[in-house]
């Protein structure tokens, strides 16, 4: 006999907003404090490095770029001639526009594109380019549950001879929370999604995954991992807050399962969290993998 099934439906653009807020407010804490710009430096580096080399500014395509806080910061340091940024999230996209509307971006060609990056994406044949010096992809590929390769190959086909694509992402088994909980879940239940029209993120996808697929099609992969804390004891103290962050780490709604498969769910992440440790702090280990995909 299999596991149990639990049918469930992946979270709406604002579902996914809400939630999204709830995770990122547990990044800072007195015991770890989550710099986007420093967070985002290895990225800077080597888009500096790339700049040092070709000895012009870029042309950067962003795939995924959330609320373009990254983006920002990229645009701050290093010479960028154009960028194409995809998100398709539309709430965030409207937020991100706002943000570049303030920035000093009249130097630098932007383009916007809502529709989601899959392995038939093609450059919308409005913007003049067809390739870019370098890819940025920060914490995106999680969309890609269903046509994982497919898309990652796609993404080829945008990047110039010796360009570089960076990859944000997440850590794995051994490092992450959000890798941990989601294959206990997936390993207890078997999930059935259900279609409604938003898209499916799978957060079981891990980094070593990703470079295994560039070096699969023989490329130079370099991959480097910080490893941080999150203090979730406030979280305990405002169970909706608690469920809010367990929705965005297994992107479906937890409010919405039976009592006996919540609970479970809770004391899954509790044993993670060391929670039947009385010590104060409970902190769960995170990591941002840094992924350089370097094009001979």
């Amino acid at each position: 006999m299999g596991p149990d099934k639990i049918v469930v439906q992946p979270l709406s653009e604002k579902q996914y907003k809400e939630t999204f807020v709830s995770f990122v407010a547990r990044l800072s804490s007195d015991y770890f404090s989550y710099d986007v710009k420093e967070m985002t430096k290895p990225a800077i580096e080597t888009f500096i490095g790339m700049y040092n080399k070709k000895n012009k500014p870029l042309d950067l395509l962003s795939i995924g770029a959330g609320l373009g806080d990254r983006e920002e910061i990229i645009m701050d340091l290093v010479p960028i001639r154009s960028m194409y940024i995809i998100e398709p999230n539309t709430e965030h996209m409207a937020l991100l526009k706002t943000r570049f509307k303030t920035h000093k971006t009249e130097n630098i060609e932007l383009f916007y594109d809502s529709r989601e990056f899959n392995s038939h994406f093609e450059i919308d044949e409005d913007f003049s380019l067809k390739q870019f010096d370098s890819i940025f992809i920060s914490h995106s590929l999680y969309h890609q549950m269903y046509d994982f390769s497919g898309s990652l190959k796609r993404i080829l086909k945008f990047i110039r001879p010796q360009g570089v694509i960076t990859i944000i992402h997440q850590g794995n088994e051994t490092n992450s929370t959000t890798v941990k909980l989601w294959n206990r879940v997936h390993s207890k239940y078997n999930i059935e999604w259900i279609h409604g029209g938003c898209p499916i993120l799978s957060h079981g996808l891990t980094d070593i995954e990703i470079a295994q697929f560039f070096e699969s099609q023989g490329l130079t992969v370099r991959r480097d991992v910080l490893e941080f804390p999150v203090y979730v004891d406030p979280l305990y103290d405002n169970p909706t807050e608690l469920y809010r962050y367990l929705t965005f780490l297994l992107q479906f709604d937890v409010t919405a399962l039976d009592n006996e498969v919540r609970e479970w769910i809770v004391k899954e992440f509790d044993s993670i969290a060391n929670k039947d440790n009385c010590r104060i702090p409970h902190l769960i280990p995170m990591a941002d993998s840094f992924i350089n995909v370097y094009i001979n």
